[in-house]
């Protein structure tokens, strides 16, 4: 896939986050989210040496090569994909005593 496919996939991949928690499509927090989906998207590529996010992460690409991971191996992998949404997933509110996720609604 191309940068540009990522960066597609990441955005609908945040369109679909917005839709499931109802929030509005003329929103900061809509476009805070594409943001963040146009650029995780392409996240993937890390290990294909002269792409923009080996450059923009020089130091994790190193190492990823440094430890002989090709590109389309780990990177690109269901295991790489719960590493980053174990990553992402906010502290639970019994450690911080407040809430960092916003709640479904009920439907």
């Amino acid at each position: 896939m191309l940068q540009r496919t990522h960066g597609a996939a990441g955005v609908l991949a945040a369109e679909w986050v917005l839709h499931h928690y109802d929030v509005p499509l003329l929103s900061w927090e809509t476009a805070g989210a594409l943001l963040v989906g146009r650029f995780a998207g392409p996240l993937a590529d890390i290990d294909k040496p002269g792409s923009v996010m080996a450059k923009l992460f020089f130091p994790l690409s190193s190492l990823l090569r440094l430890l002989q991971i090709h590109h389309r191996t780990l990177t690109h992998s269901i295991a790489f994909m719960a590493l980053i949404a174990m990553a992402a997933v906010p502290i639970p509110r019994s450690i911080t005593g407040r809430s960092s996720w916003p709640t479904p609604p009920i439907r």
